[in-house]
């Protein structure tokens, strides 16, 4: 981030907003101004793939206009083989803890849902978006789910949005500047004094960033009412933290991506029954071979992490 001095990140700033209203703004003109018959034939997914591209593209152009370096702005640092492989063993650690915070939230709700009207009443507010990922066509689902879903929201949110707040909050020099009052070797900081510190400075460096945009990511998918939408927005929540994350310890969206793009692929393998039974086990609200694949992505991640520390021990510093 180090090209985006001056007032860049501000403007960056401003197009990412804009970039949002945008999206936000034309998932709903276009369905006025397109064809019925258009519409219909393209379908839900097609629909909002169409919206996909024109919104990511205008959002590009107004990144490289604004700011020039668009790469620096939106696309980070080339990813290492490590980003990527912690990204994907994340993916299903994040779908398990995710979907059981969102249905241990909405439990309450959603026993009140199956009282009142059954199965039915708390179905209906699944919403056409997941109706149309069981129904639609597969090879369409998957093209939306696993790569224009992801590159898409990642180059807004984990790219454009992450990257100016980042920039706007990282401490400026002056404020990393020891005070001259006192020699250092005189100074002994507290164990409390120094993680506190080192948490604030892990906040303005990209932490404020993360959450910012999770929250951001997780509103901007609060389309869906009732229990159902607890846990959807939970579960978004959730993926924005752990995308922001990612972001933020990788250096670019690569890895993101490549997380978003695997925890789609889950959440349409529940959906479509490929992988989660049809009653799931009490008391976790979540099949056991999530749990497992949230194991098994654990000791990956493990596998990951000491490899690369290693990696860095012996690589020679040049």
């Amino acid at each position: 981030m180090a090209e985006l001095e001056g007032r860049k990140p501000w403007i960056l700033l401003g197009v990412a907003i804009a970039w949002i209203a945008l999206a936000q703004g034309l998932g709903l003109a276009l369905v006025k101004v397109l064809p019925a018959g258009l519409i219909r034939a393209l379908g839900l997914h097609g629909y909002y793939s169409v919206v996909l591209v024109i919104t990511t593209a205008l959002g590009l152009l107004a990144v490289r206009f604004a700011v020039q370096d668009t790469r620096a702005a939106v696309w980070g640092q080339s990813p290492a083989v490590w980003a990527l492989l912690g990204g994907l063993f994340i993916a299903p650690m994040v779908m398990a803890i995710s979907t059981y915070l969102g249905f241990k939230l909405a439990l309450p709700t959603l026993i009140e849902e199956l009282q009142r009207g059954g199965a039915a009443e708390a179905n209906k507010n699944t919403g056409s978006y997941g109706k149309a990922l069981v129904a639609s066509p597969l090879p369409v689902t998957l093209l939306w789910g696993i790569v224009l879903a992801p590159v898409a929201e990642e180059l807004l949110f984990r790219g454009a949005l992450w990257t100016a707040i980042a920039r706007v909050t990282s401490p400026k020099e002056k404020d990393q500047e020891a005070p001259a009052s006192l020699d250092a070797a005189f100074i002994e900081e507290s164990p409390v004094v120094a993680a506190g510190r080192h948490g604030v400075r892990w906040l303005r460096s990209g932490g404020i960033a993360t959450f910012v945009t999770a929250a951001v990511f997780a509103g901007m998918h609060a389309d869906q009412s009732g229990g159902a939408g607890i846990v959807r927005v939970v579960q978004t929540a959730c993926l924005g933290i752990a995308l922001g994350l990612v972001r933020h310890h990788s250096g670019g969206i690569a890895a993101p991506i490549l997380l978003h793009a695997s925890f789609n692929l889950m959440s349409l393998a529940r959906l479509r029954k490929w992988i989660a039974p049809e009653f799931w086990p009490t008391p976790l609200p979540v099949p056991v071979l999530y749990w497992q694949l949230a194991a098994a992505g654990a000791l990956g991640l493990l596998v990951v992490v000491v490899v690369w520390r290693v990696t860095r021990r012996t690589t020679p510093s040049v």
